[in-house]
């Protein structure tokens, strides 16, 4: 598996547990814990990678445009991470 696969299936796990998340009720609260916490280490892990070794290397091999991309995934990370942990 490479590194993009790797990621791409990152969010998709994270998008599960967050339609899990979605699917629990009130009383659940329990599980719900659970789900959160689980939620907070997947999209912590995936963003250091991403903002660690992906974007400074899209960015170091790119133009004008991935350096713009760069900044707003990094602007993009500051938001989930504020909602989410």
């Amino acid at each position: 598996m490479n590194a993009i696969e790797l990621l791409i299936q990152d969010h998709q796990l994270v998008k599960k547990l967050l339609e899990e998340l979605s699917s629990t009720t009130e009383r659940a609260v329990k599980k719900r814990a659970e789900l959160l916490e689980r939620i907070k280490q997947e999209v912590s892990i995936h963003t250091a990678l991403e903002e660690e070794i992906l974007y400074p290397a899209i960015k170091q091999a790119g133009g004008k445009e991935e350096a713009k991309m760069y900044y707003e995934a990094k602007e993009e990370h500051r938001t989930v991470d504020s909602l989410v942990i």
